[in-house]
């Protein structure tokens, strides 16, 4: 039932691929561009099943611990709001399966680290690297278990759902190393 991708035909890479040439056209002909990449790694596919590695990750993150902070399958919720409280406590089957989901999410990430490197080495080798702005983010987060929310589900008002990261590699307009966590941004804060 879960399996990992075949290589050949991985998502993650074919669609970095693509983007590496898009970019290497625009450079070659010296020209501006605007790419934005959305590899679908690490979400669930439309039939519920766990993310698919890359068959070469697949298993990778076998030993990973599962995931149990404090507000993990909370059993007293009385201080939570409706939906929480009606929000069943998760049997041994619910929790593993949002282990495995959790597992590989991580391990489909890892192709995502790859070919952002692999990028990153083209456009050093393209001389473009230090007047190219790279936005890092996500749509939202996910829930392993936190608030009784299973299978690293989305749209909750925790910060687990709702906090992601945002990083901005552009050497030659922010210093290596800048970190900016008291301020809040959006996605919709990319454009101005």
């Amino acid at each position: 039932r879960y399996e990992a991708a075949d290589d050949r035909y991985y998502s993650t890479d074919l669609s970095a691929q693509k983007l590496r040439e898009f970019v290497a056209d625009a450079v070659g002909h010296d020209r501006p561009f605007f790419a934005y990449w959305n590899p679908y790694a690490p979400h669930i596919d439309r039939r519920g099943e766990p993310p698919a590695p890359a068959d070469r990750h697949f298993g990778l993150f076998a030993d990973l611990a599962p995931w149990r902070p404090p507000r993990w399958n909370e059993t007293d919720a009385s201080d939570k709001p409706a939906w929480v409280r009606s929000s069943p406590i998760a049997g041994l089957s619910r929790a593993l399966e949002t282990d495995l989901i959790r597992q590989r999410g991580y391990e489909s990430l890892l192709s995502v680290d790859e070919q952002v490197g692999v990028i990153l080495v083209q456009l050093v080798s393209l001389g473009v690297e230090r007047d190219t702005a790279i936005f890092f983010t996500s749509d939202n987060g996910a829930s392993w278990g936190e608030h009784r929310r299973f299978g690293g589900k989305k749209g909750c008002p925790y910060e687990e759902c709702q906090r992601v990261p945002m990083i901005v590699h552009y050497p030659s307009r922010i210093p290596p190393g800048t970190v900016v966590e008291d301020s809040a941004v959006l996605n919709i804060d990319l454009a101005p």
